[in-house]
């Protein structure tokens, strides 16, 4: 399993969230981990340093892949 990137989640809605520092540097789909939850996650739009994911409903989270934990 990848190493977790922390981030800072901007905005959290019930379909996805905005996540700031991180750009391009993110793969197309990962898990979002935000508190207690777990998202697994697909990119819908990119903007300098801004991030905007979309929650994949019903989506199994997988044993690897990239991470992000939400910054305190």
């Amino acid at each position: 399993m990848e190493p977790a990137i922390p981030c800072r989640i901007v905005d959290i809605s019930t379909t996805g969230a905005k996540i700031d520092g991180l750009g391009a540097t993110l793969p197309d789909s990962f898990i979002l981990h935000a508190g207690n939850a777990k998202h697994v996650v697909r990119v819908v739009w990119r903007r300098q340093t801004l991030v905007g994911v979309e929650f994949q409903k019903g989506s199994k989270l997988p044993r690897d892949g990239a991470r992000l934990s939400e910054r305190r």
